[in-house]
């Protein structure tokens, strides 16, 4: 008996919460959506991925193209993170994986797809694996986090053979 007793005061002490949820409310206006109709794609070209406490996504903006934006949940938070690709050529941020508190992603800097990391700022965004670098003609592409370190998978353009790698996301 004691259970349920136990179990209704935890019910009855959750429902303040519960009663007094806040409506959804719009955060920012980020621009115009993309093409003519309802259903073309609005904001997400890449699914979204939380690091750091904040939320990163690929979006649409007439003056940039498609670049990196990160979103702390406010107006004021939220931004893109660089123009990758100056202008409005597009980056196309893609394959987005958090590591702590950094996001690596790749995207093209309008010559090839690179592997980057960022902090949520333009000073703290950087290549980590030049394309075709010293470790060969290989295209590095963020695959998941696992015990903190950055799985990769690599296109080794010189063999054919599709790669998998670890990094601690240094180099």
């Amino acid at each position: 008996m004691s259970h349920r007793l136990a179990w209704l005061a935890l019910t009855l002490s959750l429902l303040p919460t519960i009663t007094t949820a806040q409506p959804a409310f719009q955060v920012a206006d980020l621009g115009k959506r993309l093409g003519d109709s309802f259903s073309s794609p609005l904001y997400a070209f890449t699914p979204p991925t939380q690091a750091g406490g904040r939320v990163f996504f690929g979006f649409f903006d007439e003056t940039r193209g498609i670049e990196l934006w990160v979103s702390d949940g406010s107006g004021a938070g939220t931004s893109p993170v660089t123009d990758l690709c100056p202008g409005a050529c597009s980056s196309f941020p893609s394959d987005l994986v958090a590591v702590g508190p950094l996001l690596y992603f790749s995207a093209n800097d309008g010559d090839t797809n690179i592997l980057f990391r960022t902090d949520g700022t333009a000073a703290g965004t950087i290549s980590v694996f030049p394309p075709y670098s010293a470790l060969g003609l290989k295209q590095f592409l963020p695959f998941a986090e696992l015990g903190g370190r950055l799985l990769l998978l690599s296109d080794n353009r010189a063999s054919g053979q599709v790669e998998l790698w670890v990094s601690d996301g240094t180099a």
